[in-house]
C-alpha cells in the first residue's frame, strides 16, 4: 500500500515538472531588429569628347584671284612641288572642333609654335606682311609688334587661351572652337608712302625667294583633354 502511494505521488511530480517546463518554455524572448534598402544601381560617367582638328589646306601650290569669284584662273602658280604664299593669298591653318559634354571635370591642354624663318628686309629688319586671324580677331605685326619674338608669342598665346579646366558637364563645343587663318594683302599700309616702302620690301621677299632664300611660315599645334580629380 505504501508502495503505490509513492508510485502515485512520484508520477504526480513528473506530471507537474512537464507541465512547468512547458510553461517556463513558452515564455523566453530575443532581441530582433530588421534594417536594410534596395539594392542602388550606378553608370559609368559620360565621357564621349572628340577631337577634330583639320588643317590640310593651310598653304597651296595655286591661288585663284581672291578678289573674284572662285571659278578666277590661277593668279599664283608655283613652279615646283612647293605650296607658296604671296601678295594677294590667304588660307586656314587650321581649325579645332571639339564635340562632347564629360560628366567630369577636364583639363584642356593646348600648344602652339609659330615660326616665321627669313622675315627681313633688305635692311636685315624683321618685316613680316603676314595677318593672322584667330577667332576673328587680326594680329598683325605692322600694327605694334616690335620683334619676331613678340609677334611669335602673341598668336601663339592667342591661339592656347582656351586652354584650363573646365567644370564636369561643360559642353566644350561652346568654349574650345578655333580658327586660325592668314592673309597677305596686297599692298599693306595706312597711306601710299607707306603702301609704296612695303612694295619694295614685299618684292626684296620675292626675289630673295627666286635666289633660292625663300622666307617661311610653319604653325603648328596640339589640344589634349583628359579627366582630373
Amino acid at each position: 500500500m505504501k508502495k503505490n502511494v509513492m508510485m502515485r505521488i512520484a508520477a504526480c511530480l513528473l506530471v507537474c515538472v512537464l507541465a512547468s517546463t512547458c510553461g517556463i518554455s513558452g515564455t523566453f524572448a530575443k532581441y530582433v531588429t530588421d534594417g536594410g534598402k534596395a539594392l542602388e544601381t550606378a553608370r559609368v560617367a559620360h565621357w564621349g569628347v572628340t577631337i577634330d582638328v583639320s588643317g590640310d589646306d593651310a598653304f597651296a601650290k595655286n591661288y585663284k584671284d581672291q578678289a573674284t569669284d572662285v571659278a578666277a584662273e590661277m593668279t599664283v602658280v608655283s613652279s615646283t612641288e612647293d605650296e607658296v604664299i604671296a601678295p594677294g593669298t590667304n588660307g586656314t591653318l587650321f581649325t579645332m572642333d571639339v564635340q562632347g559634354s564629360p560628366e567630369v571635370d577636364t583639363q584642356v591642354t593646348i600648344t602652339a609654335n609659330l615660326e616665321l624663318v627669313g622675315w627681313v628686309d633688305a635692311n636685315g629688319d624683321f618685316y613680316c606682311p603676314i595677318v593672322f586671324n584667330i577667332n576673328g580677331t587680326p594680329y598683325a605685326w605692322l600694327d605694334s609688334y616690335a620683334s619676331l619674338d613678340e609677334f611669335e608669342a602673341v598668336v601663339e598665346n592667342a591661339i592656347v587661351a582656351q586652354a584650363g579646366i573646365y567644370q564636369a558637364n561643360a559642353d566644350l563645343n561652346t568654349v574650345l572652337d578655333d580658327t586660325i587663318t592668314w592673309s597677305w594683302e596686297f599692298r599693306t599700309g595706312a597711306n601710299d608712302a607707306e603702301k609704296e616702302a612695303n612694295d619694295v620690301k614685299d618684292t626684296f621677299l620675292g626675289d630673295q625667294a627666286a635666289a633660292g632664300s625663300a622666307s617661311t611660315i610653319s604653325l603648328t599645334m596640339s589640344i589634349t583633354i583628359e579627366q582630373i580629380d
